[in-house]
């Protein structure tokens, strides 16, 4: 994998390079994955039209900065207090700087929070086939069992005809998490989901979340184009991350066309909803959670 450092707006980011794949990180914004484009050069990721990059950070209001490309979001999605702790919206992962160690063949990030108590560190190299792999291990430094939600807000550059496809194993029946239109029902319906509820449409007004209701049978997700007959699959470990929300952005958000994957370990947006209904991660002091994406682009 070529590794080096490129400019992405007004910001300094790290290109990695397959042949296959190229993603650009900032790991002083978050660790993030901002730009992945294929060997043809196309970007598959969201862009914000801010002309300049505005990083979200603790106490900002997220949506007010950038909101594009795929952010890790650690411990939790919305706004909630655990063990007497804050836990700021969209996580303090992606809000906060991350020190980085480039080698010859892989880069490390890392962060360590002494407000929350935890470690968070991620390993980026080259897969099989061009792919890229990204290795994390989540360690809680505190003296606390620590309630967490790790999730990867993965926004995909969406256009009419597009879809977003899970793996054929997966039930289908998911629970909306908020509908602008109330088109598919409001929060809390359970509903059979469809192609229509995955595919996107054209610029309308509409965005709308669910998450599938039973976890993953087999990790993988992503999103296609049905005109080149190519796109983006992420694979992963389904017992690990096991939960997914799907979040369809026909720019009723920021104007945005976007579609959005979310991978996840819990579900609900917040590690105190999931754990009220039944559903819990909880790091005991010195555990590590441990797991591996791999992405990957396909043609058919």
């Amino acid at each position: 994998m070529d590794i080096k450092t490129v400019a992405f707006k007004d910001v300094e980011g790290i290109l990695c390079d397959t042949g296959k794949l190229r993603a650009i990180y900032l790991p002083r914004y978050g660790g993030k994955l901002v730009s992945l484009k294929d060997f043809q050069g196309r970007e598959w990721l969201a862009q914000d039209k801010n002309t300049k990059y505005i990083p979200p950070r603790i106490g900002s209001s997220y949506v007010e900065c950038e909101v594009s490309g795929a952010d890790d979001m650690f411990p939790t999605i919305d706004p909630c207090c655990c063990n007497g702790k804050d836990y700021p919206c969209h996580g303090e992962v992606c809000r906060v700087g991350h020190s980085l160690k480039v080698y010859e063949e892989y880069l490390e990030m890392e962060y360590s929070s002494l407000e929350l108590g935890y470690n968070y560190k991620k390993t980026i190299f080259e897969g099989n086939d061009g792919e890229i792999v990204v290795n994390y291990i989540i360690k809680n430094t505190g003296k606390e069992d620590m309630p967490s939600f790790w999730a990867l807000h993965m926004m995909f550059a969406a256009f009419e005809g597009g879809e977003i496809f899970v793996n054929s194993d997966t039930e289908n029946t998911a629970e909306i998490m908020f509908d602008n239109t109330q088109k598919y029902g409001v929060r809390g319906d359970v509903i059979a989901v469809s192609k229509e509820h995955l595919s996107s449409k054209a610029l309308n007004g509409e965005a709308y979340k669910f998450y599938y209701s039973a976890g993953l049978k087999k990790g993988i997700c992503g999103y296609y184009d049905n005109v080149v007959k190519k796109g983006i699959a992420l694979e992963y470990d389904s017992a690990k991350i096991p939960f997914l929300g799907i979040w369809m952005n026909n720019g009723g958000f920021k104007g945005m066309h976007s579609a959005t994957i979310e991978p996840c370990t819990l579900p609900f947006d917040t590690p105190i909803e999931a754990i009220n209904r039944g559903h819990s991660l909880m790091l005991e002091p010195g555990e590590e959670y441990t797991f591996q994406i791999c992405f990957k682009m396909f043609e058919e």
